[in-house]
């Protein structure tokens, strides 16, 4: 009997490693189990804290673009009835009208025409620093011959998408400025001919001058 017990006591001494051991694991098992659960939140938090942001940013950037766009809108209606009063002879203030094409690189264009007459075309080659110029004055006819153009093709609107411009990507510009009212519209050099709205514009004023 006592070599019973004693074999007993043993084994109950030989499981207690194997209990501890058991335990042990468990725990490690609920720690990382508890780990993942956590991570598995924050990500969830910062998922929706992400989306909220951006739902919060869209409105505000939708809110604060409106009163921009009103602005352009009202830009827009009052250079169209200027243009109108120009080429009917109605108005008395001085429109002046800028194409531009010039790149840093690339080199170009730049025609400025006003309606007092005065025409200044900058033209510099690829590689060059200093531009050519060439001035002249342009008669009553030929301004409205320019008038009615703009108004033709509508060239106060932009209707070009708006994007972020490509390295070495040439625009060409046509800027319109009477008193302080201006509008500005551009599109791509390349799709000039294909879109026929800047370009033809670019044609005339250029034609203009070897008239």
């Amino acid at each position: 009997m006592r070599v019973s017990w004693r074999h007993d006591d043993q084994l109950g001494k030989d499981a207690l490693p194997d209990m501890h051991d058991q335990s042990e694991k468990q725990y490690r098992t609920l720690s990382i189990v508890s780990a993942i659960m956590l991570m598995t939140v924050r990500c969830l938090t910062a998922s929706v804290e992400s989306q909220v942001t951006a739902q919060l940013y869209a409105a505000n950037e939708t809110s604060s673009r409106q009163p921009r766009m009103r602005t352009l809108c009202v830009a827009q209606y009052r250079m169209e009835e200027q243009l109108k009063d120009f080429a009917e002879g109605r108005s008395t203030q001085n429109l002046t009208i800028i194409y531009s094409d010039m790149h840093g690189l690339w080199g170009g264009i730049t025609v400025t025409l006003s309606t007092d007459g005065a025409y200044e075309r900058l033209e510099r080659a690829r590689g060059h620093i200093v531009p050519d110029m060439l001035r002249r004055t342009l008669t009553a006819a030929q301004i409205q011959e320019v008038i009615r153009l703009l108004l033709a093709r509508r060239l106060w609107e932009q209707q070009t998408l708006l994007r972020t411009p490509l390295p070495d990507e040439v625009r060409a510009t046509l800027t319109l400025r009477t008193g302080n009212l201006e509008t500005s519209v551009w599109d791509l050099y390349n799709n000039l001919e294909k879109n026929d709205r800047i370009g033809r514009v670019r044609r005339l004023l250029l034609k203009l001058a070897k008239e």
